[in-house]
């Protein structure tokens, strides 16, 4: 199983050893979500000036070729800073209630309208454009596993939707991701089972590419605590949520648990912005490493 994180505690930023303990290329480098998405995003940050974001999301999910070029600049990206992805997530975090806006009208198949064989096939035709334009980045002998990346890790019928749908079209993938978070997505026993499931009917290997856990004794706004998520909301606490996360994911049948991610493990409050994230980012306040670290290695 390759973790998510490893190293020797210390502050991101301050000795070098420290940076080993961010995920880096490890198991999966998601491309910001889908190619659309990433570009969207850009557009919010202001760093493209093509109009609105919703004229971009329309735009995207217009067009293969957008999503081939973008796929390929990502990788092409990757390669020339010397870090070689072992792994593309062209499709995230689906389905959720926003989800159709990162490839609307195209390529959507949640919500209401959208879940239909033409719409299928269509999202099919984009992931194989993305997948080209990764594959075009790349040398003569060198590869990259392409991950579709699942939001809700406790679903087997949630799952099981996306991709029976997906393999219906013939979609080519190597990896299946899975998000975990217990306040949204259930039990711990609900995602074994989704992970048995899954690695049953698929015969593909799995990660959880994003899960998180709070420290700071208090739940966000909009976070509510369920009896799914015991953990208590400390150090140790956090620690312990991941520690029996891994281990989940290690009893998965097969040996097909290929690893765990943390997502946003370095969100520090930046210029007094705070938020959600920082509450559960592997660090402090401070940037000091935070005990759940030591669970990657353990």
């Amino acid at each position: 199983m390759e973790p998510g994180a490893r190293g020797d505690r210390g502050r991101p930023g301050g000795e070098p050893d420290a940076l080993a303990a961010i995920p880096r290329a490890v198991a999966v480098i998601e491309s910001c979500s889908a190619p659309c998405a990433h570009l969207a995003r850009r557009v919010r940050r202001g760093k493209l000036g093509l109009g609105t974001p919703y004229g971009i999301e329309r735009f995207c999910g217009r067009s293969r070729k957008a999503c081939s070029s973008l796929a390929s600049g990502v990788a092409a990206e990757l390669l020339k800073r010397q870090t070689k992805p072992t792994g593309l997530a062209l499709f995230s975090s689906v389905p959720s209630p926003s989800f159709p806006l990162w490839l609307r009208p195209e390529g959507a198949v949640g919500g209401k309208g959208f879940n239909t064989p033409r719409q299928w096939r269509q999202l099919a035709a984009l992931l194989a454009a993305g997948r080209r334009g990764v594959e075009a980045a790349l040398g003569e002998e060198e590869s990259v596993e392409i991950m579709i990346h699942h939001a809700n890790g406790g679903s087997v019928g949630g799952t099981r939707w996306l991709f029976d749908h997906l393999v219906e079209q013939k979609v080519e993938f190597d990896l299946i991701g899975l998000s975990y978070y217990p306040w949204w997505h259930g039990s711990l026993d609900d995602l074994r089972k989704n992970l048995a499931a899954t690695a049953k009917r698929y015969s593909k290997p799995i990660v959880v590419v994003e899960t998180a856990y709070f420290w700071n004794g208090a739940w966000p706004k909009g976070h509510r605590p369920r009896e799914v998520a015991p953990w208590p909301l400390t150090q140790a606490g956090q620690k312990a949520f991941l520690a029996d996360v891994i281990g989940t994911v290690r009893q998965t049948p097969d040996g097909r648990g290929r690893g765990v991610l943390w997502w946003a493990p370095e969100a520090l409050p930046v210029g007094g912005i705070r938020g959600g994230l920082n509450r559960r980012a592997l660090f402090d306040e401070r940037g000091n490493a935070l005990p759940a670290i030591e669970a990657f290695e353990e």
